[in-house]
Parts: structure tokens; sequence; C-alpha cells
């Protein structure tokens, strides 16, 4: 290999180990020990830093490890969020949608403190479904009211109505 490859070669290397290197530390590989900050039986720390002088006690050690510590709750972003537009939407399209599914026929739905259940009539039998359950394997509930249900067809990739 000549110079120059060498070079670019080099150069490409350091790029992957630094993008590694951030990755890694953005999603939380590495961490970062404070077990120096652990004293036992510790009063105060003096800490003396060019021209100012700071101290330092257990109880800002302990509160400070704790901040550290602290875990933040992420929300789920695939969990549906509803405002009033989108259920106004979704009553609407209950009411006008010509995407009716009529092999399934719609009886109620009640919510518990498990979480909401639908009732369905396939055939002759009625069905409870939970909210977080596929209906014949194709449809995923959307949206619940007194008049319907909204599914999303799973096979066919849109929303349907049942009444």
């Amino acid at each position: 290999m000549n110079r120059r490859t060498t070079i670019l070669l080099t150069i490409a290397v350091l790029i992957w180990i630094v993008a590694l290197g951030y990755y890694l530390l953005i999603n939380g590989k590495f961490s970062f020990n404070l077990s120096f900050f652990e004293k036992s039986e510790a009063t105060s720390t003096q800490v003396a830093h060019s021209k100012a002088s700071v101290r330092i006690t257990p109880e800002f050690l302990e509160s400070y490890k704790n901040l550290v510590h602290k875990e933040i709750k992420v929300q789920n972003m695939f969990k549906p969020y509803y405002t009033e537009k989108v259920k106004e939407f979704m009553r609407d399209l209950i009411i006008n949608s010509p995407d009716v599914i009529t092999s399934i026929g719609f009886e109620g739905y009640i919510i518990t403190p498990e979480g909401g259940r639908v009732f369905l009539k396939i055939g002759n039998l009625t069905k409870s479904y939970s909210l977080n359950n596929l209906i014949l394997d194709r449809h995923i509930i959307v949206y619940a009211s007194s008049i319907g249900v909204v599914v999303l067809d799973v096979k066919e990739g849109g929303l349907k109505v049942i009444k």
C-alpha cells in the first residue's frame, strides 16, 4: 500500500473508533463509578481550587449521588395518545366509514381496572376481547365507543369499522 492509502485507512479507523465510543457512551454501555465519593464516617472534606474554597459535606455527597443515579422514565412512544380532535375523528369514522366489517357485529364494550373489553358477535357466538388482543388474528382495536369499534386491519393495512 502506498502512503496515501495508509493515511486514509488510519483516518477511517479513527473515525470508526470515535463513532463507536460515542454510540456506547450515549446508550449507557459505559458507566461511571462514583465509589470515590463514598467515604465512611467522614464529617466534611475541604476542596481547594485556585482561589475558591468549598466545603463538601457527606449530605451533599449523598444527594449528589442520588441525583446522578436517578432513573428517567421513558414514555412509551407506541402507545396511542388521543386528543379530543382524534376522538371526534374516530367517532365520525365509525358513523360515516364505508369500510365496515359485516362479518363481525359490535355488542358493546366495558372499562375495567385491568383495561377495557370489547364484546363482538362472530357468527352466533359473542366473544370478549381485551383491547390488546388481535381479533381473528387480523384486527387490532384502535378505538372503542358506545356506537362501534375502529380496528386496524394488519393484513390490508387500513382502518376499518365494526358496528
